[in-house]
């Protein structure tokens, strides 16, 4: 009897057990207040083993390289000016919220004299959130890395291992991560470095989704971890954008690791922008972009962009400008001269001295030369609008009439504006003269932009011109396009639009150029036609060896410096803002009408399968019309 009860009290001791370890913990305010207090009393002293007891055990060494302090700074522990930024800050709890597996501790990265109660602009801009876990030793950071992305695939290149969420169709960004790897290794040799292991990179899906794996409580397109000890040669921590090309963050970490020291945030960014542009943009964008604002006298003086505090208040053309003129000494000098005054600046740490002992002028003499090489220079390309009659005709191609109906069961918008046949392509010609390729499109009909009240934008449509010029290597074009694939032996090395203005992409999906909306310039109402040209001296002059396809599409003027070059949607539900497809296949190109015969696009519209995850295969046109 006594053995039965105790048996009896061990098993309702198990059981007890078992139902607490079942219960899940809760972080309080109290934890949440208390945690926040230690970890900015052991960042102020610099103490990196007790640092590293405050985050979780699996996250790898290379994290701590540079660790995400606030929402806009990552600090180097070993630098003195990043020491000085700790001692004289804290965190502030704000709140905890409660998620399925971790929570969000919210806070606020302020100076020691702040208080929730007196916040400056500067303290409210550096709210933050960290990611919490419970472990073994307790309450602990994650990287917000080790939170979302556990499930998420993988794809591996040479330098690079692409993690991305599981459900993308990753053989759409095939021609971007080869970009990405072939930057990667243009940079390794350009600067000298080797990599131990290959780059960690994430595709997020949304700016929201960059900042948190960038440990940013603010929206992001693209973030770097830039390692704090080139000497040991690590690789820096990851990189987390909207692209799966974006050379820029690489190049970032491979300066860093080359020992190029952070002089000013002109060079620290200047750098990488001239080199490899930014997320969605080019070098050339860039260059485009400081020639107009040079030119327009609307350029303040590099000194204003130093700081990381007037770069960040000024990025519209911080960027521009600061690669601009990296690009400058970089023409004028060369890479040597820059690296040189790198290893000068990082001995004596004085701008002007250096740029003396290297180029012989101070800073302000050379931004000087800068301003007066723009304002004696041609702008990098040159759009216009109108034909020059003198120029020869080079390709002369009609398009059956009324076949702007996709796979046969696409409507236009259901809005009192839509015309019908306003994406009906009728005829495309192209000229050339000595400076110039001209583009003119004929339609069926023609409208003024159309406003959408539902949506709040206005809608075009607009043509979509995709070249091969002559590159025959299928590794440098791109394959895909507003829901289609190009001609897989082909593919296109740039994508021309013609919508609300012009704007060039190139074959790793950034943008070449993007001009002020312009219409109304380039539509002909009266004679239901468009007109553009492009100087040769970027577009280059065509021969036998190019290829293009000509689509027609709808374009919407929301957000249009980042969405300028793709058109929208064909969907299967009727709105304003998109066509309509009865088909209910959401792999339907995003074309109403392609420059092709009839019996040809036919048979492009019908050959795609959402099942199957077939995409159609666009058909490109050589300049000698074979097809």
């Amino acid at each position: 009897m006594k053995r039965a009860f105790l048996t009896l009290l061990f098993l309702l001791f198990l059981l007890v057990n078992s139902l607490l370890a079942q219960v899940e913990p809760t972080f309080t305010d109290l934890d949440a207040a208390t945690l926040l207090s230690q970890y900015s009393e052991a960042l102020s002293k610099n103490d990196a083993s007790k640092i590293r007891k405050f985050w979780a055990e699996n996250i790898g060494q290379d994290f701590f390289a540079s660790l995400p302090i606030s929402s806009i700074q990552s600090v180097d522990i070993s630098n003195k000016h990043d020491l000085s930024v700790l001692i004289n800050s804290k965190y502030i709890f704000d709140k905890v919220v409660k998620k399925e597996g971790y929570y969000e501790l919210y806070s606020y990265w302020m100076s020691n004299s702040s208080s929730m109660e007196n916040l400056t602009q500067a303290d409210s801009s550096n709210r933050m959130v960290h990611y919490i876990v419970n472990q073994k030793s307790g309450w602990v950071l994650e990287d917000p890395v080790n939170v979302f992305t556990s499930d998420w695939s993988i794809y591996e290149t040479e330098f690079i291992r692409f993690h991305y969420p599981t459900h993308l169709d990753i053989s759409r960004y095939s021609n971007e991560m080869i970009h990405a790897n072939e930057a990667t290794r243009k940079f390794l040799k350009l600067f000298g470095v080797k990599l131990d292991r290959k780059i960690e990179y994430y595709k997020a899906l949304s700016g929201q989704e960059c900042g948190m794996l960038g440990s940013s409580i603010y929206p992001k397109d693209a973030h770097c971890l830039r390692p704090s000890h080139p000497e040991i040669n690590p690789v820096f921590d990851k990189i987390v954008s909207l692209s799966f090309c974006n050379p820029h963050e690489i190049l970032h970490g491979i300066t860093a690791l080359a020992g190029i020291p952070d002089v000013n945030t002109v060079f620290l960014e200047g750098l990488p922008v001239a080199l490899a542009g930014t997320t969605w943009l080019s070098a050339i964008y860039s260059r485009v972009e400081a020639w107009k604002i040079v030119n327009a006298d609307k350029a303040p003086e590099l000194s204003t962009f130093f700081s990381d505090e007037g770069f960040l208040g000024n990025t519209r053309i911080a960027y521009h400008l600061c690669g601009s003129f990296i690009d400058f000494v970089l023409k004028q000098h060369g890479l040597k001269s820059l690296l040189d005054f790198y290893k000068e600046y990082r001995q004596i740490n004085n701008l002007d001295k250096a740029f003396i002992k290297i180029y012989g002028v101070d800073f302000s003499g050379m931004e000087s030369k800068w301003i007066n090489y723009l304002k004696s220079s041609p702008i990098p390309i040159q759009i216009d609008y109108k034909l020059n009659n003198e120029a020869s005709i080079i390709f002369d191609m009609s398009d059956p009439l009324n076949d702007d109906v996709g796979n046969g069961s696409y409507k236009y918008p259901q809005n009192d504006g839509f015309k019908s046949g306003v994406c009906d392509i009728t005829r495309f010609r192209m000229y050339e003269d000595s400076q110039k390729l001209y583009f003119q499109v004929d339609f069926r009909e023609t409208m003024e932009p159309v406003f959408c009240a539902e949506s709040e934008e206005w809608i075009t449509p607009a043509i979509y011109i995709g070249l091969n010029r002559g590159i025959r290597n299928i590794d440098q074009t791109d394959k895909n396009f507003a829901g289609a694939s190009i001609q897989p032996d082909k593919g296109i090395d740039m994508i021309i639009t013609a919508g609300f203005g012009v704007a060039i992409e190139n074959n790793n999906r950034k943008r070449d150029y993007i001009s002020e909306k312009t219409v109304k310039s380039l539509f002909d109402y009266s004679k239901n036609q468009l007109v553009f040209s492009i100087d040769k001296n970027f577009i280059g002059s065509p021969n036998s060896e190019w290829y293009f396809f000509v689509g027609c599409g709808l374009q919407s003027d929301y957000g249009v410096e980042a969405t300028n070059g793709y058109p929208l949607s064909i969907e299967s539900k009727e709105s304003c803002t998109n066509g309509w497809d009865d088909s209910g296949d959401p792999y339907n190109p995003d074309f109403f009408d392609l420059l092709l015969p009839s019996e040809i696009q036919k048979e492009v519209f019908s050959n795609y399968s959402f099942v199957e995850k077939r995409r159609a295969v666009i058909k490109m046109i050589g300049l000698s019309r074979d097809r």
